[in-house]
């Protein structure tokens, strides 16, 4: 998971319609990407900052559901494992 809170353009020149909007497009686009080819994996969530306190209480709660989903899908693969594990006692 990524969190990409906020971003700065310095460039008071430009003037595009929506720019922080065409920016987050445009950098959430090329992060999966970009991130398996630096850092060797490709993430599978990503989020920028919030309007309310609502939303990121809401946001938060979806993702502490979301990984809990995986890992009771990985669990019973990994009490499998565990089963194969002898003893050393």
């Amino acid at each position: 998971m990524l969190n990409n809170t906020r971003f700065l353009i310095f460039f008071p020149w430009v003037r595009v319609r929506n720019l922080a909007s065409k920016a987050l497009s445009v950098a959430a686009k090329r992060l999966r990407s970009d991130r398996q080819d630096r850092y060797g994996y490709r993430p599978v969530y990503a989020k920028s900052a919030f309007e309310t306190v609502e939303q990121e209480q809401e946001e938060r709660q979806t993702v502490v559901e979301e990984h809990l989903k995986v890992l009771w899908t990985l669990l019973p693969g990994l009490l499998a494992r565990l089963s194969r594990i002898k003893d050393p006692r």
